[in-house]
């Protein structure tokens, strides 16, 4: 949310697309780890609607419209890729702000991003306090 406030009040009158991208390492480790695959994409498409609905109502409050996009794919392939094929001036996304080995062992998807995307990445640390 911190990322699509900031969208919002840098960039009012621009075209704001919110991603939801549910990583399929994550759905294919839950499946391998006794879950069930159905019941993980049911959950992400229902948790990537509760954001967009939040998403909504945060940009509403800024008078700001967005479009929506949520794909099970590899998160950082999908962002750059989506943004690119769109002819995106600007990605902003969210950091949590993750700290030594969780960095490590997880991964930035934000630092990932700004590697490889090809137009300006703007990274906004959410507020974890």
């Amino acid at each position: 949310m911190a990322a699509l406030e900031y969208a919002c009040t840098t960039h009012p009158k621009d075209t704001i697309t919110v991603l939801y991208v549910s990583d399929l390492k994550s759905g294919h480790n839950r499946f391998i780890g006794g879950g069930s695959f159905r019941d993980w994409t049911r959950t992400e498409k229902r948790n990537a609607q509760e954001l967009f609905e939040r998403a909504r109502e945060k940009a509403d409050s800024f008078d700001v419209d967005i479009e929506t996009a949520h794909e099970f794919e590899d998160p950082i392939r999908y962002i750059v890729g989506y943004a690119a094929e769109h002819d995106f001036d600007l990605i902003v996304i969210g950091n949590r702000g993750l700290d030594g080995f969780s960095r490590l062992a997880l991964g930035s998807v934000a630092e990932r991003v700004v590697r490889r995307a090809s137009m300006p990445v703007v990274v906004v640390k959410a507020d974890n306090s």
